[in-house]
């Protein structure tokens, strides 16, 4: 119920500055992430959805960057070596989260046709779905089909930023970073565990 209600809210919120506002902006916007938990290794992921951008009309350089992405942000930890048996393991797992960022931005013209713009707040993810896997030798294993029931915790928040250009008002490319702020490891393993991940993305803007 608390899922439902936070996307309920935050679609409310964009839909509501859309129809009130005569300089709101949407667009697709898809791209790749390089994705890792604190202190283990980067594995490849992607991010796609729609986003929205409204300029403040005092300033129109000055607006609210605003979008609802799915965001696969994978990740693995290194080898793990056990004496006892003289084996090594390591887990590997493919989180899904409906990502909400909500950003503020400003963009300035270098041209009639180009921007540069740069956007930073904080971002909302909800844990979607993803595989939990441990490969041990040549063996790969599910160890869960969710690994949001049991081994990380659903919601996850930080905060963000993106630099880009933007050519013809349509077209944008940027390269952001997200920087997770909280542990998302249950009771069952304390260990700090907070997404970090590197994205480059490209969006067409309606």
């Amino acid at each position: 119920m608390k899922t439902k209600k936070i996307i309920l809210l935050t679609l409310s919120f964009i839909l509501t500055v859309s129809i009130n506002a005569q300089d709101f902006k949407f667009g697709v916007t898809g791209g790749m992430n390089l994705n890792s938990i604190t202190n283990n290794e980067n594995k490849i992921g992607y991010n796609v959805g729609v986003k929205g951008e409204y300029f403040f009309k005092e300033d129109k350089g000055l607006y609210l960057d605003m979008g609802i992405m799915v965001t696969n942000k994978n990740w693995e930890t290194p080898y793990y070596y056990n004496i006892e048996d003289n084996s090594a393991s390591r887990w590997n797992a493919n989180p899904h989260y409906l990502n909400i960022p909500i950003h503020i931005g400003y963009m300035m013209p270098l041209s009639k046709k180009v921007s540069v713009f740069v956007n930073a707040g904080p971002y909302l993810g909800i844990g979607l779905f993803g595989k939990y896997n441990m490969t041990t030798g040549n063996t790969n294993a599910t160890v869960a089909n969710n690994i949001f029931n049991d081994y990380l915790k659903r919601f996850d928040y930080g905060i963000g930023g993106k630099i880009g250009i933007e050519y013809a008002k349509h077209i944008q490319l940027s390269v952001g970073y997200d920087w997770g702020l909280k542990n998302l490891k249950t009771n069952m393993y304390p260990m700090d565990y907070k997404n970090r991940s590197f994205e480059i993305s490209c969006t067409y803007i309606f």
